[in-house]
C-alpha cells in the first residue's frame, strides 16, 4: 500500500458529521487500474448505514467488519482490509449501491468503460461518509474538510491510471470550482423535460484537474425526475458529449 493511501486512511476527521463506525472510502473500484473515473463530493451515508444503523449486508469494510468498537482509532493493521473493500466494491458478490452507480453506466458506455469490469472507478473530493448529507453541512465545515482532504485528492488524481474524470451534478461543479488552479470552460447546454416543464443544464470542460482532463455537467442524472425514455435520451446525449470532447 502506498504511504499516501495509508496516511489518508489513518487521518482523523475534522467534523462530527462523519458516520460512527464508517471508514474512509479511498475509491469505489481500483483507481490504479481504471481508465475513467467518475467524481463525486463524498460517499453516501447509504454506503454504511440504514435507518436501523450499520448495514448488515456490507458494501464496504466498516468497524464491525474489522471487529473494533466505533470509538476506537483505526490502526495500520486495518488499512489493507479497508483498501481491499474499496477495490472489490463492484465485484460480482459485492453489494454496491447500484441505484446510484447504475445511472452512470449509461454514460460510461460512451468511453467503452464500466464499473463492472474495472475499467471505471469512482473517486470523491472527500473520503468520509457523513450524516447529515454534504448539502446540509455548514459552509465553514465544508471549506475546512475540503481544504484538509485536497492533498489526497490531488495526489490520487495524479496517480490514478484514469485519463479522464467525469463530473456529474451541480454540487460537484460548485465544489470543484473552488479548488486551486481550476478553470472551467462552458461548452454547451443540455435540455430535458418533465411533462411541460423544461430545464437546461450546462456542459463543461476542465482542461486540467490535478493534471487530468475533466468533463462535466451540472444536472444530476441520479436525481432526474423524468420518464425512463427521457433519462435514457439525456444519458445518450451526455455520452456523446464525453466521446466528442475526450
Amino acid at each position: 500500500m502506498h504511504e499516501q493511501v495509508l496516511k489518508r486512511i489513518l487521518q482523523q476527521s475534522e467534523i462530527d458529521a462523519v458516520i460512527p463506525g464508517s471508514t474512509p472510502v479511498i475509491s469505489f473500484g481500483d483507481f490504479t487500474k481504471a481508465k475513467v473515473a467518475t467524481l463525486g463530493i463524498n460517499p453516501s451515508s447509504r454506503e454504511f448505514v440504514n435507518k436501523a444503523g450499520l448495514l448488515k449486508k456490507k458494501r464496504l469494510t466498516d468497524f464491525q467488519t474489522l471487529g473494533i468498537q466505533i470509538d476506537e482509532v483505526l490502526a495500520e493493521s486495518h488499512a489493507e482490509k479497508i483498501m481491499e473493500g474499496c477495490n472489490q466494491y463492484f465485484h460480482e458478490k459485492a453489494n454496491p449501491l447500484w441505484s446510484w452507480f447504475g445511472k452512470n453506466e449509461l454514460i460510461l458506455k460512451g468511453l467503452n468503460a464500466s464499473y463492472l469490469d474495472g475499467s471505471a472507478c469512482h473517486l470523491d473530493l472527500v473520503q468520509d461518509a457523513t450524516k447529515p448529507a454534504w448539502s446540509e453541512i455548514s459552509s465553514s465545515d465544508k471549506a475546512r474538510v475540503l481544504q484538509k482532504d485536497y492533498w489526497f485528492f490531488e495526489w490520487q488524481v495524479k496517480n490514478t491510471s484514469a485519463e479522464i474524470l467525469l463530473l456529474g451534478g451541480r454540487q460537484v461543479h460548485d465544489q470543484v470550482k473552488t479548488l486551486p488552479n481550476v478553470e472551467i470552460h462552458y461548452i454547451n447546454n443540455i435540455s430535458y423535460s418533465n411533462g411541460e416543464n423544461k430545464q437546461t443544464s450546462q456542459l463543461f470542460v476542465v482542461p486540467t484537474l490535478a493534471g487530468k482532463l475533466a468533463l462535466g455537467w451540472t444536472l444530476n442524472i441520479q436525481q432526474l425526475r423524468v420518464s425512463k425514455e427521457e433519462k435514457n435520451r439525456v444519458a445518450h446525449e451526455l455520452a456523446e458529449f464525453v466521446k466528442k470532447n475526450s
